[in-house]
C-alpha cells in the first residue's frame, strides 16, 4: 500500500465520521426549531415536556459525538490492517445510511392511524434517529439522510412519491431503547396523543424486520467528486 493510497483513506474515514457529526446535528437543529415555535403557545405542562424531550435529545447528540472523536483516535492510533478493516466497516455502514443495501435487524414499527401534521411525522422520524435508528421505512418506501416528509394531513409527500396513510414506520436499531424513547412520560407522543385523543400511535418492537434499498436515483445538481490531479498543478492549493 503506497503512500498515496494511505491519505486517500485517511480522508475517507474521516469524511464519513464528520458527515455522521453533521448529519446528526442538522436533525437536532430542525427539530429545536420546530420546537421552540410553538413553545410559547403550550400550557406550563406542555411546556415542561418539550423542554424535557430537547434536554434528552441533547444528551444522546453529546453521546454520539464523543464516541465517533473516540472512533477517530483509535483509527489514527491503527495500524495499516486495522485501518483498511475499519474502512471496510464504514464503507458498509455508509451503504446501509444511503440505503443502497436491503437492511435486516430487530427494530420496531410505529403504525399512526389518524390525521397527523408533517411535521409531527417528521419529529417522530428524527426522535427515532436520535435514540439509534439504524434504517426507517415509512410504507415500505426506505427514507435515506436527505428524506424529508412534506404535504398535508391527506396525504405526504417524500422524495417525490405521494403516501396515503395509515402510515407505518418500521425501523431497524435497538428495540429497547427506540421503544423506551418514542413511550417515555413525557415525551413526544405522549404530546401529540394530548394535543389530538383522536390520533392513535401504536409502537411495537419486533425480533426481525426487512427494510427495501432506496429506490430513488440521487442526483447532485452542484457537487461533483473531486479527482486528484498529476503532476506540478496537484501541489498548487
Amino acid at each position: 500500500m503506497n503512500f498515496r493510497f494511505r491519505v486517500s483513506a485517511a480522508h475517507l474515514l474521516v469524511g464519513i465520521t464528520l458527515f455522521s457529526v453533521g448529519f446528526l446535528a442538522v436533525m437536532q437543529l430542525r427539530t429545536q426549531i420546530r420546537t421552540a415555535s410553538t413553545v410559547k403557545t403550550r400550557s406550563t405542562s406542555e411546556q415542561a415536556m418539550i423542554i424535557s424531550k430537547l434536554v434528552e435529545s441533547n444528551v444522546t447528540l453529546r453521546q454520539t459525538v464523543s464516541q465517533l472523536e473516540e472512533q477517530i483516535a483509535r483509527y489514527q492510533t491503527s495500524s495499516e490492517e486495522e485501518k483498511l478493516e475499519a474502512m471496510v466497516a464504514d464503507l458498509n455502514n455508509l451503504k446501509v445510511l444511503g440505503g443502497v443495501a436491503e437492511v435486516v435487524g430487530e427494530g420496531v414499527e410505529v403504525k399512526i392511524t389518524g390525521k397527523i401534521a408533517p411535521s409531527s411525522l417528521q419529529d417522530i422520524i428524527n426522535e427515532l434517529r436520535n435514540s439509534g435508528a439504524e434504517s426507517i421505512a415509512l410504507n415500505d418506501r426506505r427514507l435515506i439522510a436527505r428524506s424529508i416528509v412534506t404535504g398535508d394531513e391527506t396525504g405526504f409527500l417524500v422524495d417525490g412519491v405521494r403516501l396515503r396513510p395509515p402510515y407505518v414506520l418500521r425501523v431497524i436499531g435497538s428495540s429497547q431503547t427506540m421503544y423506551r424513547a418514542l413511550e417515555r412520560k413525557g415525551g413526544l407522543l405522549e404530546l401529540l396523543r394530548y394535543n389530538d385523543p383522536t390520533l392513535i400511535i401504536q409502537v411495537t418492537t419486533k425480533e426481525r424486520l426487512t427494510l427495501p434499498v432506496y429506490d430513488r436515483d440521487i442526483i447532485f445538481t452542484y457537487g461533483k467528486p473531486a479527482t486528484q490531479q498529476s503532476g506540478p498543478q496537484s501541489s498548487q492549493r
